[in-house]
């Protein structure tokens, strides 16, 4: 998983990356010193709420972004168990984080011969 998320880092401006499951609230992570395991699946349950209602509204979403306190966070869907958020600077360019973070989610199936749903 750790090589997976080695990826991401070469995107400018990353800062880390959070593999969420909300069934469990299980988290993977490879962040920054200072959160927790509970502050982690607090944000992830905060991301995939937000997924959610705006998939409710709109269909379905690509991808659900936060901007907040110069960082921004990025979070996609990988299947019904599986969301992936990551954090960065909030002058990162987000399309260039799209693409690595698009890459990230394929490999992610790849590994575990999943489905992705929408």
């Amino acid at each position: 998983m750790r090589e997976l998320f080695n990826e991401l880092r070469s995107v400018a401006g990353f800062l880390g990356v959070c593999l969420y499951y909300p069934q469990t609230a299980a988290v993977e992570e490879a962040m920054p010193e200072g959160y927790t395991e509970a502050r982690l699946a607090a944000i992830g349950g905060t991301l995939v709420a937000l997924y959610q209602s705006g998939s409710t509204c709109f269909g379905p979403l690509h991808d659900t972004v936060l901007y907040e306190n110069g960082s921004m966070l990025l979070m996609k869907k990988i299947t019904d168990e599986a969301f992936v958020y990551v954090l960065a600077e909030a002058g990162t360019n987000i399309f260039l984080l799209r693409i690595a973070l698009g890459l990230l989610s394929e490999n992610l199936l790849e590994k575990s011969g999943a489905s992705a749903k929408s």
